[in-house]
């Protein structure tokens, strides 16, 4: 339902901004340490933080279980997934691999920062599985995001490991 992230921007191995993004009670934050200092919240940013968390399920594949994600054929390998957002619904369309059968890819309508609502996709491929599991699950390796708007991706993840099921409270923020 929820998640915090921490962020570590690295320029040839150098760290050169870090923060973290959330979605929490149905609030989004985006928050840059200097350089940068952002910080901004409101309904564009949970918008858009809470498409992230949905359009990241394959890397959290509990995400999709449960009534909330509701999902609508399109045809043999594209499908709406729709979910919970901002006392509404939201969506985004999902490509699977018709081989494999993983998703491919996720695209929707999304708040870029305070802005209107653009086109945004993210890519996944690399997917390998995750050890130490008791029940194993395959993530994708690699995240590439785009907004439609944009020649060039503005960002390109490789994920080096996952831990689940780890306890976050102490640095979610506190409710004022």
């Amino acid at each position: 339902y929820d998640f915090y992230r921490t962020l570590e921007i690295v320029w040839f191995g150098r760290t050169v901004v870090t923060g973290f993004d959330a979605y929490v009670d149905g609030d989004g934050v985006m928050a840059l340490d200097p350089p940068l200092h952002v910080f901004e919240t409101g309904p564009a940013i949970s918008q858009g933080e809470n498409m992230a968390l949905w359009a990241e399920a394959p890397l959290m594949p509990a995400v999709l279980a449960g009534e909330r994600a509701r999902w609508e054929a399109i045809d043999g390998t594209a499908a709406y997934l729709r979910f919970p957002s901002g006392g509404g619904s939201d969506g985004l369309r999902a490509t699977f691999d018709p081989d494999s059968g993983r998703i491919r890819e996720m695209t929707g309508e999304r708040y870029r920062g305070q802005d209107e609502k653009r086109s945004w996709r993210i890519r996944y491929s690399q997917w390998r599985p995750v050890a130490g599991l008791e029940n194993p699950v395959t993530i994708p390796h690699r995240a590439v995001v785009q907004w439609a708007d944009q020649a060039q991706p503005y960002g390109d993840f490789l994920v080096d490991g996952v831990v689940y099921n780890v306890d976050v409270s102490e640095m979610l923020p506190v409710p004022a």
